[in-house]
């Protein structure tokens, strides 16, 4: 079975899995993790450059063509549909693939016995 999900940890930098390490204790972090570490981001990043926010003041901060955050994926923009603007240079950061396997992923994994685990699929 092969998924989408929206980050894997095994395609982040070293730097992104110290960080991880340092902050949490813990390398093994989730898309959902992620997602919502990039969206609380955001979410500050708006605020912090309105001075009385309202819903519709943070909506227009975000819908400014020149805003932009830094999350855990990487730098965080959005095109004219409201939806995230993905790079050249975020490569495989984004919409990665996954297989479903009772296998480890490649020879180097720990054997910690889980009952499946997310292989990503390389482009």
């Amino acid at each position: 079975m092969v998924l989408a999900v929206p980050f894997d940890i095994e395609s982040a930098s070293e730097q992104l899995k110290n960080e991880l390490k340092q902050l949490w204790g813990t390398q093994k972090v989730g898309w959902r993790t992620a997602a919502t570490y990039d969206a609380l981001e955001v979410i500050l990043d708006g605020l912090q450059q309105i001075d009385n926010p309202t819903r519709q003041d943070l909506y227009n901060v975000l819908s400014s063509k020149s805003f932009k955050s830094s999350g855990m994926t990487g730098e965080i923009k959005f095109d004219d549909n409201s939806d995230r603007k993905v790079e050249p240079k975020d490569k495989n950061r984004l919409g990665i693939l996954v297989k479903v396997s009772d296998r480890k992923c490649k020879p180097e994994d720990k054997d910690d016995n889980p009952k499946y685990r997310f292989c990503t699929i390389q482009p």
